[in-house]
């Protein structure tokens, strides 16, 4: 089963994506908080995070260059909302 994170600051959206994404037969874990995303990941292990790439909290685009130099973190996808 993929094990998929998501980081959306927007708390409809993220649970929006969420109900989808697990009537879909993923395993979601969902934080909104991206100071809660460290702990998250280290219990949840996911294969895939999906982020927002310009939120309000977490900036998706910052992120992703500091999970590039760590080894054995998750694929990411960022994505931007209209």
């Amino acid at each position: 089963m993929i094990r998929l994170l998501l980081v959306i600051d927007d708390y409809n959206e993220m649970i929006y994506l969420q109900t989808i994404l697990k009537k879909l037969g993923l395993d979601i874990e969902a934080v909104s908080n991206p100071r809660k995303f460290t702990d998250t990941i280290l219990g949840f292990n996911p294969s895939i995070v999906v982020m927002t790439a310009h939120g309000k909290k977490v900036t998706g685009f910052e992120f992703a260059q500091s999970m590039r130099k760590k080894k054995g973190l998750p694929d990411l996808i960022l994505f931007k909302t209209m």
